[in-house]
């Protein structure tokens, strides 16, 4: 019996409507296995590294100081089924603790899948604490080196007191065959900031659940994504800003390009609570479809119980602009080349937005790589 079953989503929950877990609890997972990869065959860092091999930390290079205990069991009513998996099968707990008046830089969680044959089950969970005005950027990044159907489900927890700043940045370059749930939840205390750039290229089955709650007055957020599913590949995010006092603010911007026979799905809520007055939350969905077999699901949400408030949100869903395409192809562009430029148009308008350029850089060229005949586009970056 696969042990996911009792844990894994039901058919009919609203919060995994779009989604199907069917193909994970098929299969059988086998628990990691404790060993090593070649250093030689990860991706150069972005800076001090955090390195867990299938769900396991294995180095420490460079990265500050982080505690290990037991795992976190106690969950809210609320949690999602997959949180809940989480906490009932993790094996370990990692704790980073960014100490305050710090600029602790960049901080790389890698989280690598090595190369084994037989699927394995992973869950990891990181708890994040940034002290007062501290400042740091954390990358969470997924690679294979391997073609494994592995299932990773992480659980990060994130504290950011009153006037910190953290950006996280998460690229998810798994095995094409491989699923992978991610749990974020950051809680801002006053004046604190949190951004987000989230970079999903792929993958069998991806569900990133991001929820912020903005405790603090004066407290931000932005979040921003791009999700690249192709064939056979489904990308889906689930976002929450709490708006809990008066004066926050939070802008979201979430960007899909659905090749044939790949799905996207995005549901983002802003909630506003009573009292919450002076918000302001600004939210936007945009979905390209390449051909008639790509489909995308998309369902922005406002929850507001306060009376002074600015929000709004907006989806689109839609193909290549023929006009736009017709132009290119005036001025001697190829078919391939002109959708690879518009589509690039597409998601640019969103990755340059990501701060560390070292990171914008590979996040870019991994984007390019999907897309034919894009050396055009590489001449003008």
């Amino acid at each position: 019996m696969n042990a996911l079953v009792d844990w894994l989503p039901r058919p009919g929950d609203e919060a995994y409507k779009y989604t199907s877990f069917a193909a994970l609890a098929r299969r059988k997972y086998a628990a990691p296995a404790p060993g090593t990869v070649d250093a030689a065959q990860l991706p150069a860092p972005f800076g001090a590294r955090l390195l867990f091999v299938d769900g396991r930390l294995q180095d420490r290079d460079g990265a500050p100081e982080c505690g290990s205990g037991a795992p976190h069991r106690d969950l809210p009513e609320s949690a999602t089924a997959l949180r809940k998996m989480n906490a009932a099968l993790a094996t370990e707990s990692i704790t980073l603790d960014i100490p305050p008046d710090t600029d602790a830089g960049v901080i790389e969680l890698l989280f690598a899948s090595s190369d084994h044959a037989t699927p394995v089950a992973s869950y990891p969970q990181v708890t994040v604490t940034v002290g007062a005005n501290a400042k740091v950027t954390l990358v969470e990044r997924h690679v294979a080196l391997g073609e494994a159907q592995d299932f990773t489900n992480l659980a990060i927890d994130m504290q950011v007191a009153r006037g910190a700043c953290v950006t996280h940045i998460a690229l998810q370059q798994g095995a094409t065959g491989a699923a992978l749930a991610t749990g974020l939840h950051a809680t801002l205390a006053v004046d604190a900031q949190f951004d987000s750039h989230a970079v999903h290229l792929g993958g069998a089955l991806v569900r990133a659940d991001l929820t912020v709650t903005l405790a603090g007055r004066g407290a931000r957020c932005a979040l921003y994504g791009v999700h690249l599913p192709g064939m056979r590949q489904h990308i889906d995010t689930h976002t929450r800003i709490e708006h809990m006092v008066r004066d926050t603010t939070s802008v979201e911007e979430y960007r899909a390009v659905v090749d044939r026979g790949g799905r996207s799905v995005f549901n983002g809520k802003v909630f506003v609570a009573k009292g919450a007055d002076g918000t302001d939350a600004q939210q936007f969905n945009a979905n390209l479809l390449l051909s008639e077999q790509a489909e995308a699901d998309t369902k922005p949400e406002l929850e507001i119980y306060a009376d002074d408030v600015k929000c709004a949100h907006g989806a689109t869903v839609g193909k290549l602009d023929e006009a736009a395409m017709f132009y290119l192809r005036t001025r001697g562009i190829g078919v391939e080349a002109a959708r690879s430029v518009l589509i690039w148009a597409f998601v640019e308008t969103v990755l340059t937005k990501i701060p560390l350029a070292d990171a914008r850089r590979s996040i870019e060229d991994a984007v390019l790589a999907r897309l034919p005949d894009a050396g055009l586009i590489g001449e003008f970056r």
